[in-house]
């Protein structure tokens, strides 16, 4: 629901419909409010006749089923149909005016008069109408309300919010037994728009909600697993990306094999060393000034020892924190029971 003002577009002009015992025509009149000029002067009215194309003849039997014409019989109707869609616009349109005429040498003496306001979603035979005396000047202000269905198909309807009644002791010409006025009592609308109650993203967002409140409830409960740093494009697009491959042709992969073979070449000429050393009893030099040198038997040692360390400080990463993770080129084994660790 929001306030819409309609002053610059306008609020369309309702068609309507007069009916009386004695009635022979109506006139339709649009009247133009004058302006202050200032020093308490203001500019008069400026009224301007419709065109009788406007105007259509019926008569009471096409209305809304009612008591107002039963012990008279059918009365005659004239209809207001607003067919250049004409808007109610400030310093342009600000009041229509319905003058009713009557032939007032009739033997039957006129007993009142008949006025409504219909459109397209309330039509005349829906209309519950307004009564008034003979000869009478009525006028009415509405209020009007637009809404806009989940179909993006507008309606309007309006609400009429005053009605004064003034009984003329006579008018200017004898024929005439009624005026109606009407005019809207404001430019600001009143728009409701109907929306779906529950969308795809309220799906989304209630579905989203109750699993973080899950979620949340099973680490208090349970704690946090693991990390997984990992996701769908790491481990199955980026891995065929074609920038694995050079710009020679060659395959990124093979220069990894080979720094793995030559890793693995100077791994295992350490290890025939540290075996020859061992058999000979030899001392080995960590190449550092300042250390003592130690026996091969020694140096083992501690290359085990670091090793536990490693391997300890990668399965504990990899069971609490990250899933899967791995010292880079790394090959750690847990070491046997039966090593001297010191």
């Amino acid at each position: 629901m929001s306030p819409n003002n309609l002053t610059i577009t306008g609020i369309p002009i309702w068609n309507s419909f007069i009916c009386s015992q004695n009635l022979t025509r109506v006139t339709v009149e649009t009247v133009k409010r004058g302006i202050n000029t200032g020093d308490d002067a203001r500019t008069i009215d400026k009224t301007t006749p419709l065109s009788e194309s406007y105007t259509s003849k019926t008569n009471t039997n096409a209305l809304i089923s009612g008591d107002w014409t039963s012990s008279t019989g059918v009365w005659p109707c004239y209809i207001f149909n607003n067919s250049n869609k004409d808007k109610f616009k400030p310093g342009t349109i600000d009041q229509l005016i319905i003058t009713a005429y009557a032939n007032r040498n009739q033997p039957q003496r006129d007993t009142g008069l008949i006025f409504g306001i219909f459109d397209d979603n309330r039509p005349l035979n829906m209309i519950e109408p307004f009564t008034a005396g003979i000869p009478s000047i009525n006028t009415f202000t509405f209020t009007l309300t637009e809404k806009v269905d989940i179909n993006n198909k507008e309606e309007w309807s309006y609400t009429v919010n005053k009605q004064n009644t003034y009984i003329a002791s006579t008018f200017g010409n004898n024929s005439i037994i009624g005026e109606f006025l009407y005019s809207p009592e404001t430019y600001t609308v009143i728009k409701f728009e109907e929306k779906f109650k529950h969308t795809v993203y309220d799906i989304i967002g209630a579905t989203g909600g109750d699993f973080t409140i899950a979620l949340a409830l099973w680490v208090i409960l349970f704690g946090r697993g693991k990390y997984k740093s990992w996701g769908l494009i790491q481990r199955f697009i980026l891995r065929n990306s074609p920038d694995v491959r050079k710009k020679d042709g060659t395959d990124r992969d093979d220069d990894d094999g080979r720094n793995k073979n030559d890793l693995e070449s100077q791994i295992d000429q350490t290890q025939q060393q540290l075996h020859h050393s061992e058999s000979n009893n030899e001392y080995i030099d960590d190449g550092s000034e300042g250390l003592a040198k130690l026996t091969s038997e020694e140096f083992t040692k501690k290359i085990n020892k670091i090793n536990e360390k490693l391997f300890t400080l990668e399965q504990t990463i990899r069971k609490h924190y990250l899933s899967g993770f791995k010292l880079h080129d790394s090959d750690l084994k847990k070491p046997k029971k039966n090593e001297n660790i010191v």
